[in-house]
């Protein structure tokens, strides 16, 4: 004997397995879901240590101190003063200490190749190749910091010349800027290479005759003139290299602009 369900029955059954069966399907993929996370956990947290330091926002307790690589050979000699910086934003202290040391380890890894490929021509001559350079704090605010660095290398030769780096670092971008990032367009160019001839033909080495071109060259309005500043607390301070504006014998130029004639022309308030 067959047992009829009543129609209501029967929609109810049906209703109560399709149920079941999507919350089967919620289940799993919220399992699934979480499982995934757990696997990327110990991943993430160093995303999110990252994030937490650059939403923290505060750089008011960044130290600045100095290291010095130290190396002496027959074949080269190395003094190189870097600076270090710590701070609680981890991310940031990292970020900068690589930057720089990367800068300076290149410097003791050139002049140790330059050494060994011309070992015999050091030798023969009794002078060996040498690096030397400083560097001292020259502005910090919350958002930059700006070092001077001095040094000078010898790879034979009558005489050396001048060594340094361009090390002025944005804390917000976390980067080594370039002098292109202070300014909002290029129009800079033709205001700094203006100034630069200005001051360079009150220099007393400087001669209308001889010297003239050898300025105007040095000072074209491009990027690559005036690639090597600093900072201070009242100016720019762009460095020109020997022979680019002026003979070896009148060393390093310095060309100094203060924040007053740019304000217009920057991209942030420094002073």
């Amino acid at each position: 004997m067959k047992t009829k369900y009543p129609l209501s029955v029967l929609i109810f059954s049906v209703g109560l397995f399709i149920g079941g069966t999507l919350f089967g399907l919620f289940l799993f993929n919220y399992l699934t879901d979480t499982s995934t996370d757990n696997d990327y956990m110990m991943q993430d947290e160093d995303d999110m240590e990252e994030m937490m330091d650059d939403m923290i926002g505060d750089y008011s307790d960044i130290k600045i101190n100095f290291q010095k690589i130290e190396e002496e050979t027959d074949l080269y000699s190395a003094t190189l003063t870097y600076p270090v910086i710590t701070s609680s934003n981890k991310s940031l202290e990292k970020d900068f200490n690589d930057e720089v040391y990367k800068l300076f380890h290149n410097d003791l890894e050139a002049i140790k190749k330059a050494s060994s490929d011309d070992a015999e021509f050091i030798k023969e001559s009794g002078n060996k190749y040498s690096i030397g350079i400083d560097t001292s704090l020259s502005f910090q605010n919350d958002e930059l910091i700006s070092f001077i660095t001095d040094g000078y290398v010898y790879y034979g030769g009558a005489h050396g010349s001048s060594a340094g780096h361009n090390i002025t670092y944005s804390t917000k971008d976390k980067k080594l800027i370039e002098i292109s990032d202070l300014f909002r367009d290029d129009s800079y160019l033709d205001y700094l290479s203006e100034v630069s001839r200005a001051q360079l033909r009150q220099q007393d080495w400087y001669d209308e005759t001889l010297s003239d071109e050898w300025v105007i060259t040095g000072t074209e309005p491009k990027e690559d003139n005036f690639s090597l500043f600093y900072l201070t607390e009242d100016s720019l301070v762009i460095t020109l290299a020997e022979y680019q504006v002026a003979p070896y014998a009148a060393g390093q130029q310095k060309v100094i602009v203060d924040y007053d004639e740019l304000n217009q022309m920057l991209t942030l308030e420094i002073n």
